[in-house]
């Protein structure tokens, strides 16, 4: 089965005719590429309302955010470009020689490195902090955090964590004795004989951490500075619950899988199968394990209903925690199976499994059967197409959008009610009280925003890379548009009266 998904490039795209009334679009320029040679990577805020790119011109490069053009460089990394979402602090690293240089917010600082960690800056979820890793060309690694350098080690992680809150900031080093160590605010924990990589986990109000380490050959679970028995193996370090009072982690011994919950080893299986679901309220957990050749999904400690095989990573719960959903096979049918009870069976059901409504009530997936997939709403098939992609409810729960290609052409279906086609679109986007939508569609050379069901044509020729149209308010959206090589912020405001998703025109 195909599930196509959307993704653009600074695009070309669409003539549509037809006003919807009561929308008006402002722009601002944010920038042009039309001066320069080539643009080799591009970042953008989450509001789209800001927009950076890395040009090349002759033999220099540079940065140009919105539209205001920084100081040219020998080389600019690429991946190093890094808006961060919600504030729009810029970050990217140069390099001339064998010399690496970190600039953020315009201005350098740090530089005569010989490489910087995985080419890139981390900015703690609020952007007010950064931190990176970095080795001088004398053999000197350390972490940069807000400008002030630790201590240096051999070896220290590529990528440093951030508590949520931003206080809190840990990373894994090898120190002199050969030992390692998490280093927490600049103090160096326990050592142990290694760190996994990747495995340090802040609790969702930054008060505790985790992460998994190794000794003697045999693994451990460190949660809050304190050890856990020595294992064969940590199988799925340890991980919070969202009130951030419990933490599970998978360990084996002797071949037996089992869960480790707030210390307490549970009973023993052959095998245990992708990740641990814990319920938005933290009162539940679900995973999958298996026995023999028998599959089942484990609720609360309670062994469901046996299957061929399950798709752990579909495991998850509705947002008020009182159902699961999870995707299972028995023979050649796969299905998802709601609270226990097997639904109706296909071929094929796409790998994100079931999508709940904000409040539960609804459930949506795609599947197919043959070269067909259809989405199933609340249990009943709607249309048949040649693939289908980006399911969701709209935030008040009462509509639904999707992506889908008919006949080659892409088109967008909302509440069963399917658009004209055109040549490409982003992915919907709903108003925070659900009586909105909007998306950005393209056919030709000309781009238009669709919103609520009407078209709204106007004198752009794309998007940006990876964008799409978002609402701000209830009344309001930003897009990030291109006519030709220059770019714009639009906000679209919708002043006329609301129209409701379900009068979308019919093709």
């Amino acid at each position: 089965m195909r599930l196509w998904f959307c993704s653009f490039g600074l695009v070309s795209l669409i003539g549509i005719r037809g006003i919807c009334a009561g929308a008006g679009l402002d722009e601002t320029p944010v920038g042009s590429t039309g001066a320069y040679d080539a643009v080799k990577s591009m970042a953008f805020t989450s509001d789209c309302r800001h927009v950076a790119f890395l040009a090349v011109k002759r033999d220099k490069q540079c940065v140009v955010h919105d539209g205001v053009e920084g100081p040219p460089f020998e080389w600019i990394i690429p991946d190093s470009l890094v808006m961060t979402m919600s504030t729009g602090r810029l970050s990217y690293i140069t390099q001339s020689g064998n010399e690496m240089s970190v600039i953020i917010d315009g201005k350098a600082v740090g530089g005569g490195y010989y490489f910087v960690g995985r080419d890139r800056v981390t900015f703690s979820q609020d952007g007010n902090h950064y931190a990176y890793a970095a080795r001088r060309s004398d053999g000197a690694v350390f972490v940069v955090r807000d400008g002030v350098e630790s201590a240096k080690y051999p070896q220290v992680s590529v990528l440093p964590v951030f508590s949520p809150d931003a206080n809190h900031l840990a990373f894994d080093v090898s120190l002199n004795t050969g030992k390692a160590c998490v280093v927490l605010d600049g103090k160096e924990q326990t050592p142990f004989d290694g760190i996994v990589l990747g495995t340090i986990r802040f609790s969702p109000d930054s008060k505790r951490m985790a992460y998994t380490a190794v000794r003697d050959r045999k693994w451990i679970a460190v949660i809050d500075g304190q050890e856990s028995k020595p294992y064969d193996a940590v199988w799925i370090s340890p991980a919070f619950t969202a009130d951030s009072r419990h933490v599970g982690f998978v360990a084996s011994h002797e071949k037996q899988y089992f869960l480790v919950y707030d210390g307490k080893e549970g009973p023993k299986y052959e095998a245990f199968s992708g990740s641990i679901a814990f319920s938005p309220d933290s009162k539940h957990m679900a995973f999958a394990i298996k026995r023999g050749k028998v599959c089942r999904a484990v609720l609360d400690g309670v062994e469901q209903a046996p299957f061929d095989d399950i798709l752990a990573t579909s495991i998850h719960f509705s947002p008020d925690s009182a159902h699961l959903a999870y995707i299972a096979s028995s023979g050649s049918q796969k299905f998802i199976v709601l609270d226990g009870t097997r639904q109706q069976g296909f071929d094929e059901i796409a790998s994100g499994g079931a999508v709940f409504s904000p409040d539960s009530k609804r459930l949506a997936y795609a599947a197919a059967r043959g070269r067909q997939v259809v989405v199933v709403t609340d249990g009943v098939e709607g249309a048949r197409y040649g693939s289908i992609g980006e399911l969701q409810f709209s935030p008040d729960s009462k509509h639904l959008s999707y992506a889908a290609l008919s006949n080659e052409r892409p088109l967008v279906v909302v509440d069963a009610k399917e658009s004209a086609a055109c040549d490409a679109h982003t992915p919907v986007s709903f108003s925070p009280d659900g009586k909105h939508y909007l998306y950005i569609a393209l056919k030709g050379q000309s781009a238009a925003f669709v919103v609520d069901g009407m078209e709204v044509a106007t004198s752009f020729t794309g998007w940006v890379r990876n964008s799409l149209g978002v609402f701000s308010d209830s009344d309001s959206a930003d897009a990030l548009m291109a006519r030709g090589k220059d770019m714009f912020h639009v906000k679209i405001r919708l002043d006329g009266p609301a129209t409701s998703p379900a009068a979308v025109p019919t093709r």
